[in-house]
C-alpha cells in the first residue's frame, strides 16, 4: 500500500504532466514578461506559476533538481525574479487555504481581485506588514 507522500507526489506528478497545464503555465509565463513593463500583468497569470511551483515542489522536494526540472520544462521562468516565484507560489497556497488563511482579512478585502496590485511580491510585502501591525 502506498503512503501518503508517495500518492501525492503522483497526483503532483500527474499534474505537472497535463498538457492543458503546461500549456496555461507558459501563457503566464509570457503574460507576465510581456505587459509586465506596460501594464499590471492578470492575477491568473501570477497564480498559474504559483500552482505549477506548488505541485513541482510536491514531485520534487529537492529545490536543485526542481530548477533543473524547470530549466527543462519551462527555461523562461528562470527569467522571472527568484523573490516574484517564491511569492507566485505563496500566494497561491494562500488563496487554496493552505498557508496564511488569513490574508484577505489582513490585507482587509473580500476577494484579492479587489487589491490594488496583482504583484504577489507588493501582496505579500503588505501581507507581512498588516500582520506586524495587528
Amino acid at each position: 500500500m502506498k503512503d501518503h507522500k508517495s500518492t501525492q507526489k503522483e497526483a503532483a506528478e500527474t499534474r505537472i504532466a497535463e498538457e492543458a497545464f503546461q500549456k496555461r503555465v507558459e501563457q503566464g509565463i509570457t503574460g507576465i514578461k510581456t505587459i509586465r513593463k506596460a501594464a499590471k500583468p492578470p492575477l491568473s497569470d501570477y497564480l498559474i506559476i504559483g500552482e505549477y511551483l506548488y505541485f513541482l515542489s510536491l514531485a520534487v522536494p529537492s529545490t536543485k533538481l526542481r530548477k533543473q526540472r524547470i530549466k527543462a520544462e519551462n527555461p523562461e521562468m528562470l527569467l522571472l525574479d527568484s523573490a516574484l516565484r517564491s511569492n507566485c507560489k505563496r500566494l497561491w497556497e494562500a488563496l487554496e487555504g493552505m498557508r496564511d488563511t488569513d490574508l484577505l482579512q489582513a490585507l482587509k478585502i473580500a476577494d484579492i481581485n479587489d487589491y490594488y496590485t496583482t504583484h504577489p511580491v507588493v501582496i505579500i510585502r503588505d501581507y507581512r506588514e498588516a500582520k506586524k501591525s495587528a
